[in-house]
Protein backbone atom coordinates (compact mmCIF):
# COMPACT_ATOMS: atom_id res chain seq x y z
CA UNK A 1 0.00 0.00 0.00
CA UNK A 2 1.46 3.34 -1.00
CA UNK A 3 1.71 6.56 1.01
CA UNK A 4 -1.13 8.22 -0.90
CA UNK A 5 -3.54 5.40 -0.05
CA UNK A 6 -2.44 5.36 3.59
CA UNK A 7 -3.18 9.09 3.76
CA UNK A 8 -6.61 8.54 2.15
CA UNK A 9 -7.38 5.75 4.63
CA UNK A 10 -6.31 7.95 7.56
CA UNK A 11 -8.43 10.89 6.41
CA UNK A 12 -11.46 8.67 5.82
CA UNK A 13 -10.93 7.08 9.26
CA UNK A 14 -10.89 10.54 10.84
CA UNK A 15 -14.04 11.54 8.93
CA UNK A 16 -15.71 8.32 10.06
CA UNK A 17 -14.75 9.05 13.66
CA UNK A 18 -16.30 12.52 13.37
CA UNK A 19 -19.46 10.98 11.91
CA UNK A 20 -19.60 8.61 14.91
CA UNK A 21 -20.26 11.65 17.10
CA UNK A 22 -23.61 12.27 15.40
CA UNK A 23 -25.87 9.37 16.27
CA UNK A 24 -29.60 9.00 16.53
CA UNK A 25 -32.22 6.39 17.32
CA UNK A 26 -34.19 4.85 14.50
CA UNK A 27 -36.25 2.39 16.52
CA UNK A 28 -38.30 3.87 19.38
CA UNK A 29 -38.58 0.41 20.91
CA UNK A 30 -34.77 0.05 20.97
CA UNK A 31 -33.50 3.53 21.75
CA UNK A 32 -30.25 2.04 23.10
CA UNK A 33 -29.28 1.28 19.48
CA UNK A 34 -27.90 4.40 17.83
CA UNK A 35 -27.28 4.89 14.13
CA UNK A 36 -24.39 6.94 12.83
CA UNK A 37 -23.02 7.28 9.32
CA UNK A 38 -19.44 6.16 9.95
CA UNK A 39 -19.79 3.21 7.57
CA UNK A 40 -19.96 5.54 4.58
CA UNK A 41 -16.26 6.55 4.64
CA UNK A 42 -15.32 2.88 5.10
CA UNK A 43 -17.39 1.94 2.05
CA UNK A 44 -15.84 4.79 0.07
CA UNK A 45 -12.40 3.39 0.94
CA UNK A 46 -13.49 -0.12 -0.01
CA UNK A 47 -14.73 1.06 -3.39
CA UNK A 48 -11.95 3.53 -4.22
CA UNK A 49 -8.91 1.73 -2.77
CA UNK A 50 -9.98 -1.82 -1.93
CA UNK A 51 -11.69 -3.97 0.70
CA UNK A 52 -8.73 -3.99 3.10
CA UNK A 53 -8.67 -0.19 3.02
CA UNK A 54 -12.33 -0.13 4.03
CA UNK A 55 -11.61 -2.45 6.93
CA UNK A 56 -8.68 -0.26 8.01
CA UNK A 57 -10.98 2.78 8.05
CA UNK A 58 -13.31 0.88 10.40
CA UNK A 59 -10.35 0.01 12.63
CA UNK A 60 -9.21 3.66 12.77
CA UNK A 61 -12.71 4.94 13.58
CA UNK A 62 -13.13 2.49 16.41
CA UNK A 63 -9.60 2.88 17.77
CA UNK A 64 -10.21 6.63 18.05
CA UNK A 65 -13.63 6.01 19.59
CA UNK A 66 -12.09 3.89 22.35
CA UNK A 67 -10.77 7.07 23.99
CA UNK A 68 -14.29 8.36 24.64
CA UNK A 69 -16.16 5.10 25.05
CA UNK A 70 -17.83 3.75 28.15
CA UNK A 71 -18.27 0.25 26.73
CA UNK A 72 -14.84 -1.02 27.78
CA UNK A 73 -14.13 -1.77 24.13
CA UNK A 74 -17.05 -4.18 23.80
CA UNK A 75 -19.05 -1.88 21.54
CA UNK A 76 -15.98 -1.06 19.46
CA UNK A 77 -15.10 -4.74 19.00
CA UNK A 78 -18.63 -5.52 17.87
CA UNK A 79 -18.59 -2.50 15.55
CA UNK A 80 -15.30 -3.63 13.98
CA UNK A 81 -16.88 -7.03 13.33
CA UNK A 82 -20.15 -5.60 11.99
CA UNK A 83 -18.95 -2.59 9.99
CA UNK A 84 -15.75 -4.37 9.00
CA UNK A 85 -17.81 -7.17 7.50
CA UNK A 86 -19.90 -4.64 5.56
CA UNK A 87 -16.81 -2.87 4.18
CA UNK A 88 -14.90 -6.07 3.34
CA UNK A 89 -17.75 -7.90 1.65
CA UNK A 90 -19.00 -4.86 -0.29
CA UNK A 91 -15.43 -4.05 -1.35
CA UNK A 92 -14.77 -7.60 -2.53
CA UNK A 93 -17.94 -7.68 -4.63
CA UNK A 94 -17.31 -4.21 -6.09
CA UNK A 95 -13.76 -5.21 -6.99
CA UNK A 96 -15.23 -7.95 -9.23
CA UNK A 97 -18.18 -5.90 -10.56
CA UNK A 98 -16.81 -2.40 -11.02
CA UNK A 99 -20.00 -0.73 -12.33
CA UNK A 100 -22.89 1.23 -10.84
CA UNK A 101 -24.99 -1.95 -10.80
CA UNK A 102 -22.01 -3.74 -9.27
CA UNK A 103 -21.80 -1.11 -6.55
CA UNK A 104 -25.48 -1.56 -5.75
CA UNK A 105 -25.13 -5.35 -5.70
CA UNK A 106 -22.00 -4.99 -3.54
CA UNK A 107 -23.93 -2.89 -1.04
CA UNK A 108 -26.85 -5.34 -0.97
CA UNK A 109 -24.57 -8.35 -0.42
CA UNK A 110 -22.50 -6.35 2.09
CA UNK A 111 -25.71 -5.38 3.90
CA UNK A 112 -26.80 -9.00 4.20
CA UNK A 113 -23.36 -9.98 5.49
CA UNK A 114 -23.42 -7.05 7.95
CA UNK A 115 -26.84 -8.06 9.30
CA UNK A 116 -25.64 -11.64 9.78
CA UNK A 117 -22.44 -10.39 11.48
CA UNK A 118 -24.54 -8.11 13.72
CA UNK A 119 -26.71 -11.00 14.83
CA UNK A 120 -23.64 -13.11 15.65
CA UNK A 121 -21.67 -10.30 17.34
CA UNK A 122 -24.65 -9.32 19.47
CA UNK A 123 -25.57 -12.93 20.27
CA UNK A 124 -22.09 -13.93 21.40
CA UNK A 125 -20.41 -10.64 22.44
CA UNK A 126 -22.58 -7.62 23.18
CA UNK A 127 -25.73 -9.00 24.75
CA UNK A 128 -24.00 -11.49 27.07
CA UNK A 129 -21.35 -8.96 28.13
CA UNK A 130 -24.00 -6.33 28.79
CA UNK A 131 -25.75 -8.78 31.11
CA UNK A 132 -28.80 -9.65 29.03
CA UNK A 133 -30.20 -12.90 30.48
CA UNK A 134 -29.99 -15.88 28.13
CA UNK A 135 -33.79 -16.24 27.70
CA UNK A 136 -34.00 -12.61 26.51
CA UNK A 137 -31.18 -12.80 23.95
CA UNK A 138 -33.15 -14.31 21.06
CA UNK A 139 -36.16 -12.00 21.49
CA UNK A 140 -33.78 -9.00 21.63
CA UNK A 141 -32.03 -10.16 18.47
CA UNK A 142 -35.31 -10.53 16.59
CA UNK A 143 -37.14 -7.48 17.95
CA UNK A 144 -34.28 -4.96 18.06
CA UNK A 145 -30.96 -6.02 16.52
CA UNK A 146 -32.34 -7.42 13.26
CA UNK A 147 -34.68 -4.53 12.40
CA UNK A 148 -32.15 -1.91 13.50
CA UNK A 149 -29.43 -3.33 11.25
CA UNK A 150 -31.85 -3.73 8.35
CA UNK A 151 -32.80 -0.04 8.65
CA UNK A 152 -29.12 0.88 9.00
CA UNK A 153 -28.25 -1.12 5.88
CA UNK A 154 -30.93 0.65 3.82
CA UNK A 155 -29.87 4.13 4.98
CA UNK A 156 -26.14 3.50 4.47
CA UNK A 157 -26.75 1.88 1.06
CA UNK A 158 -28.91 4.74 -0.21
CA UNK A 159 -26.50 7.42 1.02
CA UNK A 160 -23.47 5.61 -0.36
CA UNK A 161 -25.14 5.21 -3.75
CA UNK A 162 -26.04 8.90 -3.80
CA UNK A 163 -22.68 10.22 -2.57
CA UNK A 164 -19.97 7.90 -3.87
CA UNK A 165 -19.95 8.82 -7.55
CA UNK A 166 -19.95 12.61 -7.06
CA UNK A 167 -17.29 12.40 -4.32
CA UNK A 168 -15.11 9.64 -5.79
CA UNK A 169 -12.93 12.05 -7.83
CA UNK A 170 -11.72 13.50 -4.51
CA UNK A 171 -10.53 10.04 -3.47
CA UNK A 172 -8.77 9.28 -6.72
CA UNK A 173 -6.81 12.52 -7.23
Amino acid sequence: MNTKNLLRISVLGAIGFILMQFEFSVLPSASFLKLNLCDIPALFASFAIGPVAGFLVVLIENALHLFQSFSGGVGELANVIISGTFALVAGLVYKKLHTKKGAFLALIIGSIAMIFAALLANRFINLPLYGIPAPQIMPTLLAAILPFNAIKAVIITVLTMLLYKPLSPLLKK
